[in-house]
């Protein structure tokens, strides 16, 4: 297939360069990292993914460093987690997530570590890493403290069947 340079690609790139370029600012990371989150969930024809011109900046490092920055933004960290998600589905993201696995992971992790109380931020950091441990497992690096997290995370929330089921 012919690379094109879809909306949804020239709009990630744009958001990526804005969060590149004011790092420091939690609310520009929590705001694009929503965006993201969006726009790879308004592409959901696998033909027009397959046909999208790979980013030349690593939108997954770029997420990633954004919560390494603001571990204490909920909101950030929830809307980061919910946006790798789904760019882990994403054919033309594989190199960049191969490229950061152990990043990735890391930062998952410790954002469950960190909030075990806050529901929703560990109920879309397991849709994170199930659909990582899914689409990357043939990378064979799947950390112990991942499935310590999400062991941890179900003993913490034993009456939520969802959360659990997932």
């Amino acid at each position: 297939a012919t690379s094109i340079s879809t909306p949804g690609s020239i709009i990630k790139n744009h958001v990526i360069e804005t969060m590149n370029a004011h790092n420091q600012d939690a609310g520009v990371q929590q705001w694009a990292c929503a965006a993201l989150w969006n726009v790879h969930l308004a592409t959901t024809s696998e033909k027009r993914r397959a046909k999208e011109k790979p980013g030349t900046i690593n939108i997954v490092n770029t997420v990633v460093t954004a919560m390494q920055k603001h571990p204490s933004v909920l909101v950030l960290l929830e809307n980061a987690c919910g946006a790798l998600a789904v760019m882990v589905m994403c054919e033309h993201n594989a190199g960049a997530f191969r490229d950061e696995i152990k990043s990735v992971y890391t930062e998952i992790v410790n954002t469950m570590t960190r909030y075990p109380t806050v529901e929703n931020l560990q109920r879309i950091s397991i849709c994170a890493l199930i659909n990582l441990c899914a689409k990357m497992g043939n990378e064979k690096y799947v950390p112990p403290k991942c499935i310590k997290s999400l062991i941890d995370t179900i003993n913490h929330f034993p009456s939520n069947i969802e959360l659990i089921s997932q």
